[in-house]
């Protein structure tokens, strides 16, 4: 099993919270991602306030198949979205949504000709 997680703040609101897990075994293995982060308009050195928070999010699953220690089938699935606040547009980024689906096999240790395959779609 493996854990990592940070968070990170700053001035005008700033909070970024990621973490990334994983536990599995010799046949496969389970792993979990998100974030999330977030900014406020900041002041400028004039005082006056620059239109620039954002907030946005995302978050991804790996569940992985490995019938035996050259061969992984790993199925990847994704979800994110947000929004910004631009201080040089007249137009704001109010959707950001994301959905991904993911599939790869790699082969390794296939030969003296061919090391390997991988197959991503």
């Amino acid at each position: 099993m493996t854990l990592h997680a940070s968070t990170l703040a700053g001035s005008s609101g700033r909070l970024d919270q990621n973490v990334d897990g994983a536990f599995g075994n010799p046949f496969g293995y389970l792993r979990l991602m998100g974030n999330v982060s977030r900014a406020g308009d900041y002041q400028d050195g004039a005082g006056q306030r620059v239109h620039s928070g954002w907030h946005k999010w995302n978050s991804d699953v790996a569940v992985g198949f490995t019938p035996t220690p050259d061969t992984v089938m790993e199925l990847t699935v994704g979800s994110g979205d947000g929004n910004a606040r631009y201080a040089g547009r007249s137009m704001n980024g109010t959707h950001f949504e994301r959905e991904s689906l993911g599939l790869r096999f790699e082969q390794n240790v296939l030969g003296e000709v061919l090391e390997s395959v991988e197959m991503q779609g």
